[in-house]
Formats: C-alpha cells, structure tokens, sequence
C-alpha cells in the first residue's frame, strides 16, 4: 500500500540527517513511470535548448583543466532510472507528467557524464556506465520495478572486471516540484541534493556514515544544498540499492523534475568539489 499511496510511503522513509526545517512534505518522492512513457520518451526541445545555452551558465575556475586517466579507477558512476529526466529542455511539457527522455542533454545521464568530468579533473579514476537499463527492462518484458535487478548486474560485472571499484554513486533525479529541490545560494540558484541509504544492506550503516560526511561537508561549504540523509527499506521498493558491494556506495539524487541544466551543473560542480576533498582525505592523496 505504502507504494501506491505517496503520502502514506513517507512514514517508511526514515530521515537520518536533515537540513533545519525539513518537514515531511520534503522528503524524497519517486514516481514509477507507466510502460508507455517508458516506449515513448520525451524528446528535447531544441529551442528551449538553444535558449539555455544563451543564458548564465555555471562557472569553475579550473574548468578548463585536463582530465586525468590514472591507471586504476576507484569510482564507478551509473544510472539504475536512465531516463529520469528534467523538463524545462522537454517538448510538449505543459500538462504533462511524462518526464521520461532518451537524450542525455535533459536526463541523468547527462548529469553524470558532467560529475565524471569533474572528478576526473580532481584526478580521479573514474568509470562512467551508460548502460541502457530502461531499454534492458522493456526488452526482457520486465516492470520498472526491476530497475535495480538489472543495474545490480551492471555493478557486479564491473567490480568482477575491476576489483579497485570502491566508489559506487548512482545517480537519480527527485520528482518534487521546483520549491522543494532548489536553493539560493549567494544569489544563485542551485538544484538540491540528497542522499538515500538502504537499510536492507547488512552493513548500511558505514554507506550511512559516508554519506553523512558528505552531507556536512556540502552543508558547512553550501549552506542550504543538501537535504540531508534519508534511509529507505522494503517497503520503499528495492531497500539495498546495489550498496551491499562497497561501504563506500551512495544513491545521489539531484534535483527535481523543473530544474534546469544551469541549475544542475552548479550543484554537480559543487558535489564534486566536496566529494573529491573527501576521496583524497581518504586515500590520503595519493592515486596510483
């Protein structure tokens, strides 16, 4: 019942750290998209594209800085709901609530190729995934719901290949509306992020302590961006969420479905910015 009624699912969703203020109303909400918007993703406008790119985008000093490829790759960033995506670059969004895409400009993924840039230039090794997990679903006939049993497959194969993965981070985006996922920082706007740990992983509790330390750091160095930490079980859906191969795994949620892509690279950037810090603290700075 607690998955088909939204309101009632809160009560399962347990907040381990949160920001001053959060209520109930701001706590993650997930929509489960129908087969159809999953056979008929939403195309970019390319309009609202070209707008975009005209307008203020996010900048970083050493934006311009090389990708460094160190021999071995400690982080493995995927997508277990690929096409979770954002509407402002989407065609035909009025009255709309299919915010499904295919193009990594206004879903996830491209979120992710953005976050695997950035810690590359932080120097660290890093794996990006663009495994198709939406069309893996529809090919075997499954229901979303199997998302994670598909992802699962992906994670497992890559540790299997490479034993120095250690950094597993899935990427998602909320589907809260505007007012709950965006934050004004020094007169900026910046899409929030939070964090979900699986309770059903055995040993969540050191992914919960990770994940608290880079809540912390985000809070001290971007007051007001992170939501805070939240752990989810069973009665949420998948409770693990691949987090039992590593204790260093996190399900990262960024933003919501109406924030735009100035808003998101400002928030990736300022992720890795926090997350780099703490990788090398904990690998004291060395990278083979």
């Amino acid at each position: 019942m607690g998955r088909e009624l939204p309101a009632l699912a809160f009560f399962h969703t347990e907040i381990v750290v949160a920001e001053e203020g959060t209520t109930i109303a701001d706590l993650p909400f997930e929509s489960i998209p129908s087969k159809e918007m999953l056979e008929n993703p939403v195309e970019v406008d390319e309009e609202k594209a070209k707008q975009e790119q005209k307008e203020e985008q996010p900048t970083k000093e050493d934006h311009n800085r090389a990708i460094t490829k160190p021999k071995n790759k400690t982080v493995f960033i995927y997508n277990s709901h690929n096409f979770e995506a954002y509407l402002p670059l989407l065609k035909n969004t009025k009255n709309n609530d299919n915010v499904v895409s295919a193009d990594e400009r206004a879903n996830v993924v491209g979120v992710s190729s953005k976050l695997s840039e950035l810690l590359q230039q932080e120097g660290l090794g890093v794996e990006l995934d663009k495994t198709n997990i939406n069309q893996v679903i529809l090919d075997r006939k499954w229901d979303y719901t199997y998302s994670y049993t598909v992802s699962k497959e992906v994670v497992e194969t890559a540790i299997n290949n490479n034993g120095n993965l250690k950094y597993l981070i899935d990427i998602h985006r909320d589907s809260a509306r505007k007012k709950q996922t965006t934050a004004n920082i020094n007169g900026k706007n910046y899409a929030k992020l939070l964090f979900i740990i699986g309770k059903e992983n055995k040993n969540y509790e050191q992914n919960e302590q990770f994940a608290t330390k880079l809540h912390s750091a985000l809070k001290k160095k971007y007051p007001g961006i992170s939501k805070g930490v939240y752990a989810k079980g069973y009665e949420l859906g998948n409770g693990v969420y691949n987090q039992n191969f590593s204790d260093r795994a996190i399900l990262l949620e960024v933003g919501g479905v109406d924030n735009t892509n100035a808003e998101l690279m400002r928030s990736i950037e300022a992720f890795a910015d926090v997350y780099s810090k703490l990788y090398w603290e904990e690998n004291q700075a060395t990278q083979q």
